[in-house]
C-alpha cells in the first residue's frame, strides 16, 4: 500500500523520476503494479478511469511504441547483452505516442555482467523522457552501481488474508482459499500454482489414507 501511495504521488506531480526498482519475494505483485503504473503514466486521457485512449488500447494489444519489456526467455535464464543492446538502440528514439518511453526489466537480478554494465551506461546518461523500472526478487544480486541510481521500493510477503481474498474472487471456496493461503508463504503466485496442482485435494486424500491405516501393533 505504501508503494502504491508513493507511485500515486509521482503521477500527481510532474512525473519525472529517477529509475525505479521494485524488489521483494516472487509472486507478491511487483510486476503487476509496475504495469499498472506504466499504464497510468502513458495514458493520454484526462478522465479517470480512462475510457480507452489510444495509449491504453495499444498497451492492451501489446503494441505500444513507447513501452519496452525485457524479460527472461525462460525461468532461470540470464538476461543477456543482446537484449540490452536492443534497449540501447531504442533509446535513440523519442516518445512516439505518449509523453514518455518506459522500459520495464523483469527479473533484472538475472542480468549477466555484460548486460548489467550495458544498463548501467544507460542509467548514467539516461535518454530524455525515458523511465526505467527494474523488477527483481533480490536487490543484492544487482550491481551496487545500479542500486545507487534507482529509487528502491521494497515489497513484502502478502498477508494470508489478502491471498485468500484473491483466491475467493477467483472462485475458490472459503476453506480452499484459507488452506492454500496458509501454504503459499505470502505469495499469490505460489497459491495459484498450488491450486493448479490440486494440492489441497492431494492433501485431503493423504489425510484420509492416514486416518484409515490400521492401528499400529503394540511393541510389547
Amino acid at each position: 500500500q505504501q508503494n502504491k501511495e508513493f507511485l500515486h504521488k509521482l503521477l500527481a506531480g510532474d512525473k519525472k523520476t529517477s529509475p525505479l526498482l521494485f524488489h521483494g519475494p516472487e509472486g507478491v505483485g511487483k510486476k503487476l503494479l509496475a504495469k499498472a503504473f506504466v499504464k497510468e503514466l502513458l495514458c493520454l486521457s484526462q478522465a479517470s478511469p480512462c475510457r480507452g485512449c489510444p495509449s491504453c488500447r495499444a498497451l492492451a494489444a501489446n503494441a505500444h511504441p513507447d513501452f519496452l519489456l525485457v524479460e527472461q526467455e525462460a525461468p532461470g535464464k540470464d538476461i543477456v547483452i543482446e537484449q540490452m543492446k536492443e534497449v540501447a538502440r531504442q533509446a535513440a528514439f523519442a516518445p512516439h505516442l505518449s509523453a514518455y518511453r518506459v522500459c520495464v526489466i523483469d527479473a533484472a537480478d538475472y542480468m549477466n555482467p555484460t548486460a548489467a554494465n550495458s544498463l548501467l551506461k544507460l542509467l548514467e546518461e539516461p535518454p530524455a523522457n525515458w523511465l526505467f523500472i527494474l523488477v527483481a526478487a533480490s536487490e543484492a544480486r544487482l550491481l551496487a552501481t545500479i542500486r545507487s541510481r534507482v529509487i528502491s521500493l521494497r515489497f513484502d510477503v502478502l498477508p494470508n488474508r489478502a491471498v485468500a481474498d484473491k483466491l475467493r474472487l477467483g472462485g475458490a471456496t472459503a476453506a480452499e482459499a484459507e488452506a492454500l493461503a496458509s501454504l503459499a508463504d505470502g505469495s499469490l503466485a505460489n497459491a495459484l500454482a498450488l491450486q493448479a496442482a490440486q494440492t489441497i485435494d492431494v492433501r485431503d486424500r493423504m489425510l484420509e489414507f492416514m486416518e484409515n491405516l490400521p492401528a499400529a501393533r503394540s511393541l510389547q
